[in-house]
């Protein structure tokens, strides 16, 4: 019997850095809601371990059923924002029962975007 671990191995690859968003995690599925009273979700904040550098970004992405693709929220730059350690914006997430988040990460040859947490509110 041949038995293997991993958690949500795609590659055998061993990547140190991502310049392109392919490095991400997704969250689990939550249940957020009900079908009578499903929960609408308007803003989002998140916290970076260290301040964005040049050429660092993330992408926060969300969907609301394991069958749907994935739909941007906002991509979150060191242009766009400086060097950051959090951040607030709109999330214009629909009404929902169900929510799973994905976070992508991009980096430069040196450095990666030291992502804390998410919270929506």
């Amino acid at each position: 019997m041949s038995v293997t671990y991993g958690i949500d191995l795609n590659s055998a690859t061993s990547y140190d850095y991502t310049t392109d968003y392919s490095g991400y995690f997704e969250s689990p599925i939550y249940q957020v809601g009900t079908p009578l009273q499903p929960r609408q979700f308007t803003e989002l904040e998140f916290q970076l371990a260290k301040e964005l550098a040049t050429g660092e970004g993330i992408q926060i992405k969300y969907r609301v059923n394991l069958t749907d693709s994935f739909t941007t929220i906002g991509t979150y730059t060191y242009t766009s924002l400086g060097a950051v350690t959090s951040h607030n914006a709109v999330a214009d997430i629909p009404a929902c029962e169900f929510i799973q988040v994905r976070v992508e990460l991009n980096g430069t040859a040196t450095t990666t975007p030291q992502f804390k947490y998410l919270t929506l509110k």
